[in-house]
């Protein structure tokens, strides 16, 4: 006797993977840490080597673990990581006490670091665990890119 069921979408995937035993759980949790930290070593490493090292030195991956989830979230806290990945258009200052009005800041492409390579490894992380499902007979369908 087999049973079937359909999951339609992340949320329904998320809720059974929630119910599966343990040592599911645990395989599960190697695969996410096992990608996270692959994740951190390639935007480390795709970040440029800048004089300071702080958008490198600013990434930082933590684990969240309960009895019925774990997860894991990297972030760059240098505080012009966002600038760096999203990039900046032209400006020119107001002006003030010390600083020329109208000068022109320039613009900043953006870096496309951090985002491309988060998408790349929430891919590979559900490539993972449907291989890891399948692998304890489960069958899994309709795959999309994420």
């Amino acid at each position: 006797m087999s049973t079937t069921f359909k999951i339609e979408g992340i949320l329904d995937l998320t809720e059974i993977l929630k119910t599966l035993p343990k040592e599911l759980v645990h395989e599960a949790r190697d695969i996410l840490e096992n990608r996270a930290e692959i994740a951190k070593g390639q935007i480390i490493q795709a970040y440029p080597r800048g004089a300071t090292g702080n958008l490198r030195d600013g990434v930082e991956l933590r684990y969240i673990n309960s009895t019925v989830a774990t997860a894991a979230i990297i972030r760059n806290k240098a505080p012009h990581a966002y600038i760096y990945e999203t990039g900046a258009v032209n400006r020119e200052t107001k002006g003030g006490k010390s600083i020329r009005k109208g000068v022109s800041r320039g613009t900043m492409p953006a870096g496309k670091v951090f985002i491309p390579r988060m998408r790349q490894a929430r891919r590979h992380f559900w490539e993972d665990i449907g291989a890891m499902l399948e692998k304890h007979g489960l069958l899994v369908s309709g795959q999309e890119a994420a």
